[in-house]
């Protein structure tokens, strides 16, 4: 009885992953229901936000202004969070010596990402808003790639595929190189079923006429805005070839940081998700809503119940220890079940945290990222001349 209740929980806990990563992946190879207009050449405010960039800000706004994108459709507007550093200073520097439209904007105190977001688009005039962080680096041609999308009607919004600059420098950069790439084809299905609201910070386009404001509620200025646009009515897609380029964090403490942040906006993104089903309100597809719910929520405990069953059945018949051993002498299965352990350990971790009412809406700055930052492999990808 115990070995069938330890298999259950086995197949369900990686069975599910595996389950919902095949049916999106299925989907994510099916064509776009959308009209595409190769033609589609908006203005645009590219909003930066930041806080204590000094060291990237200078790189990141030369990489938007080699943008291949018509000069006079584009305004950049950086919003600061009270930087205690030269960040400001190296914006005004850029500007004075470029002929470049940079609209600079002070916070007095450090409120949160969302509420700088909201002051800035106050100053922004484009028909398309797109948020950039400072140390997210883009492709010359990503707005003449990502726009014919958006030009569809029932498209709000369009985010990126976020791809790392440093993926070889370290066993944790190698492992969620290829889990964001496996993630990636879930968000790709789910947009080509309907919607995703997994978007990303390093670029995210909205129409203006469908963005009333960033999501404060959720603490996610990027997914909890997706999921406020589909609430509206509209479409929240991401496209492959809107990739963006940032530096991760070689150590595990630093992903730590990051990804455990990041649960805890979700936790808050589906709790609200399923306070809208049941009102009857909800307009994201149960089927994406729902599976996203159970991995996120019920996966986690499965996961710990099958640990623990694991260690009884292992007393019992010591020869299964080489199952695990031998899945993890396969590269890509080590890395999947890696990513399986950390990610269901985070999500209790943010469940438990949400429990207690430990919310914050300004995060700790990833400072390990930015020691990774190297100009010169900026150059090498021609991200900067």
């Amino acid at each position: 009885m115990l070995f069938f209740i330890w298999a259950f929980l086995g197949l369900v806990c990686f069975g599910a992953p595996l389950f919902y990563f095949v049916y999106m992946r299925k989907n994510a190879l099916k064509p776009w229901n959308l009209k595409i207009d190769m033609n589609y050449r908006p203005t645009v405010s590219i909003i930066v936000p930041t806080y204590n960039e000094g060291q990237v800000i200078q790189s990141k706004l030369r990489n938007l202004a080699e943008l291949d994108y018509p000069k006079e459709l584009i305004q950049i507007v950086a919003v600061d969070g009270a930087s205690t550093d030269d960040t400001v200073k190296e914006i005004e520097d850029f500007r004075a010596k470029q002929d470049f439209k940079v609209t600079i904007i002070r916070e007095s105190e450090r409120k949160g990402k969302s509420s700088a977001l909201n002051l800035a688009l106050k100053y922004a005039n484009g028909e398309a808003i797109i948020v950039s962080d400072a140390d997210c680096f883009w492709p010359h041609d990503i707005l003449r790639k990502a726009f014919p999308y958006l030009a569809d009607g029932s498209v709000g919004a369009t985010a990126g595929q976020e791809k790392l600059l440093n993926p070889e420098q370290s066993w944790v950069t190698k492992t969620e190189d290829l889990y964001r790439d496996t993630m990636f084809q879930i968000q790709l299905g789910e947009s080509k079923c309907y919607s995703t609201v997994q978007f990303e910070g390093g670029f995210g386009a909205y129409k203006r006429k469908a963005l009333d404001q960033f999501d404060v509620e959720t603490g996610s200025d990027d997914s909890g805005t997706a999921l406020n646009l589909v609430q509206k009515g509209v479409r929240t897609i991401v496209l492959p070839e809107a990739a963006f380029y940032t530096f991760f964090p070689h150590t595990w403490k630093g992903k730590m940081m990051i990804k455990t942040r990041r649960a805890r906006q979700f936790v808050r993104i589906w709790g609200k998700c399923f306070r809208l089903m049941v009102n009857g309100e909800l307009a994201l597809p149960k089927r994406i809503f729902l599976s996203q719910a159970f991995l996120f929520f019920v996966n986690p405990i499965v996961f710990v119940t099958f640990v623990l069953t694991s260690l009884l059945v292992l007393l019992q018949i010591p020869v299964l220890i080489l199952v695990p051993l031998v899945l993890l002498i396969v590269p890509k299965t080590r890395v999947y079940l890696i990513e399986l352990f950390q990610n269901n350990f985070i999500a209790l971790v943010a469940m438990i945290e949400s429990l207690s009412g430990k919310r914050s809406t300004i995060w700790a700055k990833a400072e390990e990222s930015r020691k990774s930052f190297d100009a010169e492999i900026l150059r090498k990808h021609g991200l900067i001349s």
